[in-house]
């Protein structure tokens, strides 16, 4: 039994690496179909990926019919949540599977926020009333976000969706949800934490564990795949992720995802020493079994029989389906 992570597939050094890349899929509920999102994820030391797209086929992931090299787990979609697969090889590394399986097609990190749950009139809306408003003089920092948002437009998920336009500022104690370093605009003073609820869509947050270090959950969040974590001493959820540059994400985003979902595959070789069969997909692009005579180097044998039955494991493993978590979390502040 051994984890799918690509530097611990096997217990033995006769066997080749893994690469993997994992691909979070978004499959909204259909009134809001827009915000299907493809999140890729590799950590190589020279090629970390973080990217998303949109799909090429609404509720399929990527094809890899014709890629003889890459091999992935299985899915089954069963409604609106989050779903993963994962897509390895042992010849090609994490940035060619991530070039083969997206083939043709442009990421959209850059924009993956716009229609992402955009309500642009009510959004200029709030801004009008947020420029017409003069600051008092508690509000050296900014203007109060507890004061703006008493106008009818000026909605959590409005003032958020401001903020990542460039149009205002959030600052100050819970203004975690917003990016940093936008100048030249209004600034407003996070004073109080908003509730997680009503900027994340039902079914968009998962996987919530409670663990030795903390309670956290997955989120998406304005078209990224973000990480957040309960915040004791605030009483609220806050980001781990980065916010502003969701490319810095990989890492944190594959070791929680993994620290929480133990994914373990059994196999086991059916006559190390003596021949043994497997399967091998052909120039028809159909697989076949063949028979293997045993090797005059034993290791090969090992080496080969395990990487068959890796292989096998892994296209039968489905990570499931993950969706919101218990009520709880979905109503909590955040800042």
């Amino acid at each position: 039994m051994s984890s799918l992570s690509a530097s611990s597939l096997f217990g033995l050094l006769v066997t080749p690496l893994m690469e993997c890349a994992y691909v979070f899929h978004l499959f909204p509920m259909r009134h809001v179909s827009n915000m299907e999102r493809q999140v890729v994820v590799a950590y190589n030391y020279d090629n970390p990926t973080y990217e998303v797209y949109k799909p090429k086929v609404h509720g399929q992931f990527p094809d890899i019919e014709d890629q003889s090299d890459i091999f992935a787990t299985s899915h089954t979609f069963r409604g609106p949540g989050t779903y993963v697969k994962a897509y390895c090889s042992f010849s090609l590394s994490t940035m060619d599977i991530v070039g083969e399986i997206f083939q043709g097609q442009t990421p959209v990190t850059d924009t993956s926020h716009v229609n992402f749950g955009a309500y642009e009139r009510q959004e200029n809306e709030c801004l009008k009333h947020i420029k017409g408003l003069t600051a008092r003089e508690d509000e050296t920092e900014g203007l109060k976000i507890s004061r703006i948002r008493k106008h009818k437009g000026c909605l959590d998920l409005t003032l958020a969706r401001l903020a990542y336009r460039g149009l205002i500022s959030i600052e100050g104690t819970y203004s975690g949800y917003a990016p940093t370093g936008i100048s030249g605009v209004t600034k407003v003073d996070a004073d109080c934490p908003i509730d997680i609820g009503s900027v994340i869509f039902a079914k968009q947050i998962f996987n919530w564990d409670i663990g030795r270090k903390g309670t956290h959950a997955f989120a998406w969040y304005m078209g990224h795949l973000h990480v957040f974590e309960w915040f004791n001493q605030g009483d609220h959820w806050r980001p781990i992720t980065d916010i502003s540059t969701p490319r810095k994400n990989h890492h944190i985003i594959l070791t929680t995802f993994f620290a929480d979902h133990k994914v373990t595959l059994d196999f086991t070789c059916r006559d190390r020493r003596a021949a043994y069969s497997y399967e091998k997909k052909g120039s028809n692009g159909r697989w076949a079994s063949y028979v293997r005579s045993r090797s005059s180097d034993p290791r090969d044998d090992v080496a080969d029989c395990l990487t068959i039955s890796a292989v096998d494991a892994l296209r039968n493993y489905d990570f499931g389906l993950f969706h919101s978590p218990v009520p709880f979390i979905y109503h909590g502040a955040m800042g």
